[in-house]
């Protein structure tokens, strides 16, 4: 019998539609110049590596994740996906050879540690994951996390499918579905012409 695990991919207040971790600093919503982050996803099949890259054009706004917290709490995460889908992409994200895929929440936060970047989309779900009847339909989000150090030094994680729900202390964590998030390695960042 096949048992699919369920894990908490941020421990904390998920910074999808929370305020910042204790001691960090939100970057404010505007147009910086655009970034992108590259650096290399561990895929599970053999040790594979596939490069990624997250396009930042804009910094989603508290108001906005505020706006989707309200609506998680009292709509639930469906309506949080069709107002996502209504939302202006703040970036894309692009995974080996795909095309890349439109982003509409975009959060930065400076900690004591460095600097870590939150990603989240609504992402496409296979057919076959609808017609085989797996629960992934009730884990709508992708979710890209980046962390750079005082040095520089950057590392994250992607987790392919994720579901928000709110903790007892009423903070926004999101779970994830299955195994653990695809590691990846050699972040670096750099800014590019408009």
């Amino acid at each position: 019998m096949r048992t699919n695990r369920v894990f908490p991919v941020i421990g904390i207040a998920l910074l999808l539609f929370a305020a910042a971790p204790v001691g960090a600093t939100a970057t404010k919503g505007g147009r910086p110049a655009p970034e992108e982050f590259t650096g290399v996803l561990l895929t599970k099949a053999g040790g594979a590596t596939v490069p990624v890259t997250l396009h930042v054009d804009s910094y989603t706004t508290a108001d906005e994740v505020g706006s989707l917290a309200r609506t998680l709490g009292h709509d639930g995460q469906h309506a949080v996906v069709a107002a996502l889908a209504e939302m202006k992409p703040r970036g894309w994200i692009r995974v080996g050879d795909v095309i890349g895929f439109e982003v509409p929440i975009i959060r930065s936060f400076t900690t004591e540690k460095g600097t870590r970047i939150f990603a989240v989309l609504d992402r496409p779900f296979p057919i076959w994951e609808q017609l085989q009847g797996t629960h992934s339909p009730d884990y709508p989000y992708g979710m890209v996390e980046l962390k750079f150090g005082l040095d520089g030094d950057g590392k994250g994680t992607l987790v392919s499918a994720g579901r928000a729900m709110f903790t007892d202390d009423g903070k926004v964590e999101m779970l994830g579905y299955g195994g653990k998030p695809y590691p990846i390695i050699g972040v670096t960042q750099q800014t590019v012409a408009r």
